[in-house]
């Protein structure tokens, strides 16, 4: 979310920075506990055969619908790698 330079911060709460660059980016669409077989694709298959290389930077997953409303084999988690 992009939030205002004026916008507080609550305790507990930390404002992180997404940096800007390019991804790699995959939609993994299956129950939340196997989110390791898609990450495990990407960084031992798709990454050493595609000639990129990583940033020193987290991987981001977003969240793509409502864990309370969908059932655990429909649901969306989009993972990003920052790459060089």
């Amino acid at each position: 979310m992009v939030i205002p330079e004026s916008f507080r911060i609550m305790d507990g709460i930390d404002k992180r920075v997404i940096p800007e660059g390019r991804y790699a980016s995959v939609t993994h669409k299956a129950p939340y506990e196997t989110l390791y077989i898609t990450y495990s694709v990407l960084f031992g298959e798709w990454l050493p055969q595609s000639g990129e290389e990583l940033q020193d930077a987290p991987s981001l997953q977003i969240y793509l619908n409502n864990i309370d409303e969908t059932p655990a084999e429909e649901l969306l988690t989009e993972i990003r790698i920052v790459l060089q």
